[in-house]
């Protein structure tokens, strides 16, 4: 019987245990927490689920091959197995989406010079033009 790489399964399993690391971390922070519970389970369910599944192949198909066939015959099995493996790719885009300070990202960026240098080379709106510096002064002090 063929198998996949050795580095593949490294990788899948790191993606699980890191899917389940952020998902318990999400947990404990009150983020994310329905994302994050159902992240915990597909962590849990994909391997617990496609070990049997996968070790029923017969012939020179490996792991990846059989599951993909499996799909193509409306095994239910494997269904959710896909579904679970699209779920922990959605999990990780909204982990990166909510989970990275953005804003802080963003107030860096607006606070370098460069950038400060540019906004202020736009024109500014008319009620500014016509009001010049003068008039933003007197405004402040009233």
């Amino acid at each position: 019987m063929e198998t996949l790489p050795t580095g593949f399964w490294i990788l899948f399993f790191s993606i699980l245990l890191l899917t389940l690391g952020t998902a318990i971390y999400c947990c404990f922070r009150n983020r994310m927490i329905y994302w994050a519970y159902a992240a915990i389970v597909v962590a849990l369910f994909v391997p617990v689920a496609g070990l049997p599944l996968t070790a029923q192949r017969t012939g020179g198909q490996n792991e990846w091959d059989y599951l993909i066939s499996l799909v193509g015959e409306g095994s239910t099995w494997a269904i959710l197995i896909g579904l679970g493996m699209l779920y922990i790719v959605a999990w990780w885009v909204l982990f990166f989406i909510y989970e990275i300070p953005f804003r802080a990202m963003v107030n860096n960026i607006r606070s370098s010079s460069k950038l400060r240098q540019l906004l202020e080379k736009l024109p500014r709106r008319k009620q500014e033009r016509d009001r010049g510096e003068d008039g933003d002064a007197s405004e402040k002090e009233s």
